[in-house]
């Protein structure tokens, strides 16, 4: 019986779609991996048009990004260390701008959003001692159960000591989530995460991304100042 080459049924299409994108990997300056889960469609289509002009987003099967990203590290190896980042829900941002400034871009433009069952919190979460607006009943029971110490005072619902109830990363459970709706809390951002990103050669993992300006520009203005004092010390004129 004669083989059937291998490929020899891939769907023309596809070839086409990895192509393009793989071409796309080796012109563009940055390309960012991105997490999509939970992003409903109107954020995702909200950030799109924010980054109209400055950046293209994709979102295409894993399986076809891996090939093109293996292509396209014909030209530019260090390309495919990006396929260790594409994992379940993916879009691909293709851009000129600065992979830092993507990164700060993508980490602003996060919307907060109440809780649901199976979320995970964005941060740590303490319901803090005190007074609440809740009305008295049921309720202190409820948050009795979720771990609160709470109890009816002067007609009000007070909570008698700060209560760490989620740690970020958490999963949400059900219960919480009531108890966070009551308190009017939003635990939960939306927006793309950034995985990783691609510029110069290098991949940058989403946390080296992440600078506080404010605290680098300090950091620069105190080193200018110890540099001033060591060339007056060393009466060294610069």
């Amino acid at each position: 019986m004669m083989a059937v080459a291998r490929g020899a049924h891939v769907v023309p299409w596809k070839r086409e779609l990895v192509e393009e994108l793989a071409q796309q990997l080796q012109e563009s300056k940055v390309v960012g991996i991105a997490d999509i889960s939970e992003l409903p469609a109107k954020q995702f289509q909200e950030i799109r048009e924010k980054l109209r002009g400055q950046a293209t987003i994709r979102v295409v099967k894993n399986t076809l990004f891996k090939l093109a990203l293996k292509k396209a590290a014909e030209q530019k190896k260090e390309l495919e260390g990006l396929i260790d980042y594409v994992q379940g829900p993916t879009a691909v941002i293709f851009s000129e701008m600065d992979a830092f400034r993507l990164g700060k871009f993508l980490r602003e433009n996060k919307t907060k959003a109440p809780a649901k069952p199976g979320s995970r919190a964005s941060s740590d979460i303490v319901i803090p001692a005190g007074e609440t607006d809740l009305p008295p009943g049921p309720v202190v029971g409820e948050l009795q159960r979720a771990g609160i110490k709470a109890r009816i005072q002067a007609g009000k619902v007070v909570i008698l000591e700060d209560c760490p109830l989620v740690k970020a990363g958490d999963v949400i459970s059900a219960e919480i989530s009531d108890i966070l709706a009551k308190f009017n809390i939003l635990p939960v951002e939306l927006g793309l995460k950034l995985r990783a990103a691609f510029q110069d050669g290098m991949i940058f993992r989403a946390d080296l991304l992440e600078i506080d300006e404010q605290k680098v520009v300090g950091e620069l203005e105190q080193a200018a100042a110890w540099a001033f004092n060591l060339a007056v010390n060393i009466r060294y004129p610069t």
